[in-house]
């Protein structure tokens, strides 16, 4: 599980366990549906992106793409609006979100 937020900027991101090449590519283009807001309605349209010096285009928008190495085993991506200086990352046990 995994969230992200950004000021002033959309924000995708996901996470998925695994790293090799397939499933580095599979977070790319959910990154880019959430950030986008189309979903996966639109994946099949989302089936060639391709990233050039850490951005992708996509319907006539250039988004910046963070490729997370922070999750050990997983690949994780984060596509955003405009550019992020840095990302800050933070574990929390799950048992530490349903405290009450």
């Amino acid at each position: 599980m995994a969230c992200a937020a950004l000021a002033g900027g959309r924000i995708g991101l996901d996470l998925e366990t695994g790293s090799d090449e397939r499933i580095a590519e599979w977070v790319l283009r959910e990154a880019i549906l959430k950030a986008s807001g189309e979903g996966l309605r639109a994946l099949r349209e989302a089936q060639d992106l391709s990233v050039h010096a850490g951005r992708v285009h996509w319907r006539g928008e250039s988004w910046h793409v963070r490729r997370l190495a922070d999750f050990d085993g997983d690949s994780a991506c984060i596509v955003c609006s405009r550019e992020v200086p840095a990302v800050a990352s933070h574990a929390v046990a799950l048992a530490e979100l349903f405290v009450t």
